[in-house]
């Protein structure tokens, strides 16, 4: 799950991403790739990563281990509005599906003319 900035549909600016076993990535995103300062969580290992990443590998770091008697704490990450961004999702896919409609109902339109001419040459040629 992802939280953060977004530019061209991809993760771009500061975000927090947190993978389905429980790592998780805060810092910098470019092109969908973690990109300048980060802080890598390996919630496994019970282990983080401050460091520095490019195009998506971390280039050099410090690695930290958390005692098991310490408190490990990823941050908390939810949406500041969900009610909003789910409307604002939702919007946008039914624009792209009217869209998508609008130049599929061109495409049908064209064909049927194209269709109805081809007809028409052929009722003329068998007179």
């Amino acid at each position: 799950m992802y939280d953060g900035e977004w530019k061209e549909g991809m993760r771009w600016g500061q975000g927090v991403f947190v993978q389905t076993n429980g790592n998780c990535y805060q810092g910098g995103w470019v092109r969908d790739m973690k990109e300048g300062q980060g802080t890598f969580f390996f919630y496994d290992k019970r282990q983080r990563l401050d460091g520095e990443w490019r195009e998506d590998v971390s280039k050099c770091g410090e690695i930290t281990d958390f005692d098991a008697d310490e408190d490990f704490v990823l941050p908390v990450i939810g949406l500041s509005k969900p009610s909003e961004v789910l409307m604002a999702a939702m919007e946008e896919v039914e624009k792209q599906r009217v869209e998508d409609e609008d130049r599929l109902g061109r495409t049908l339109m064209a064909v049927e003319r194209k269709e109805g001419l081809e007809d028409r040459e052929e009722e003329r040629e068998d007179y």
